[in-house]
């Protein structure tokens, strides 16, 4: 999975670095299951996800269908739980140096 980066070969990581990483990687990670649980190639994720300025002042969204609504629920709850998970850790690791 691309955008994926890891901290184990650093001795000492910037603790800024790492957390922010940990958020980014999540995105990735949200990105690329939902790329993979519904089909969709990396595009078709983003104009899935764009908002469009119609000339009358609304907006209009890509349509999703149910099941798609209910997939992007789930993974964002577990990658949002795998985050929670991963910057408590990371916390507890910078607190204890």
């Amino acid at each position: 999975m691309k955008y994926i980066y890891s901290f184990q070969d650093e001795l000492n990581p910037n603790p800024l670095r790492v957390l922010y990483m940990a958020f980014f990687n999540a995105s990735a990670v949200f990105r690329a299951r939902m790329c993979e649980e519904c089909g969709f190639s990396e595009p078709t994720f983003y104009r899935k996800m764009r908002e469009l300025q119609l000339g009358n002042g609304r907006v209009r969204v890509a349509d999703l269908s149910n099941a798609e609504k209910y997939k992007a629920c789930q993974i964002a709850e577990i990658v949002s739980k795998n985050l929670v998970q991963e910057v408590e850790a990371l916390v507890a690791s910078m607190q204890a140096e």
